[in-house]
Parts: structure tokens; sequence; C-alpha cells
């Protein structure tokens, strides 16, 4: 390979990992205030099967409805020849509410990062987001319906024979 054939690889391969990686999820049916309730407790409360939070600092800020996220991660991951690789991953992310009709997140990793994880983080970001909208279910799946009681009407027991 020639001199020209490596720069060229090697500044494929960096400009795929320095860019920034964004996602944008609409919310038919729901309130931007909604939407911001769950961007934030989302953003606060992050929940995480296969990582443990080492850190999780988030700036909300309501005047511009922007949510700052920088998130320290950790793992153990074990290969099939059972050896064990420790991986920490550190994600710095933006999400922004626009308050259109219906309301737009778009969520940004902005440290340089492998789009497929950054992509993977916004995803399991917004599916948080849908879980915490989704209507209450029982545990058949079908949706809840209230009811409304109407009181019974009292019987007159003095008209006996």
């Amino acid at each position: 390979m020639t001199f020209s054939g490596l720069a060229k690889i090697t500044f494929l391969a960096s400009a795929l990992l320095a860019g920034c990686t964004s996602k944008s999820e609409i919310f038919s049916g729901r309130s931007p205030e909604q939407v911001w309730t769950v961007m934030a407790t989302v953003a606060q409360q992050p929940e995480y099967e296969n990582w443990i939070l080492l850190e999780n600092n988030v700036w909300l800020d309501p005047n511009y409805d922007r949510i700052e996220i920088n998130r320290r991660l950790k793992r153990d991951y074990h290969d099939e020849g059972a050896n064990s690789l420790r991986q920490i991953e550190t994600l710095d992310m933006q999400f922004v509410l626009e308050r259109t009709e219906p309301p737009v997140v778009t969520g940004t990793v902005r440290n340089r990062m492998i789009p497929v994880k950054a992509h993977a983080a916004l995803d399991e970001f917004f599916f948080e987001m849908h879980q915490l909208l989704e209507p209450a279910t029982e545990s058949g799946g079908a949706v809840v319906e209230m009811i409304e009681l109407v009181p019974a009407t009292p019987v007159d027991d003095s008209s006996t024979d």
C-alpha cells in the first residue's frame, strides 16, 4: 500500500470517529411538558441492564429546553473464550426538545465514539422515554380502561307486606 492510500484510510477512520452522532424522535399524542418531564427523568435516573453507572452528571436548562449529560459507564465483557475485558465508556450527550406539534426531541452524542455505539446510546435513551410515556398495562398487555362507577339506587325497605 502506498503512503497516499494509507493516508486516505487514516483520514476516513478519523473522520468516522470525530463527528457527532444525532438522532431525532417524534412523540405524537404527548404535550411538550410531558415530554420534558420524561426527558429529565430518564437523564437523571437511567436504567442500564449490562452496564454499571459510575457517574451521571446532568444539567437541565429549561429556558432552552435542553439537557446536557456526562456519564461514565463500565462493564466486564466476556468473549467466547471466557476471557474478561473491562470496558469503560464516557458519554457526552445533549437532548433538545422542540415544542412543535407533535413534540420532537433531538439527541446528540458529542464525544468521539464509534457511530454504532453512539446510536446505541441514543436508542437506549429514547427507548426509556417511550417506556415511561406508554399507557399503564395489565400483566396480559391489555390497556387498562377506567370506567365510571354509578352509585346504586337505595332500596326502600318500608314497603313490605
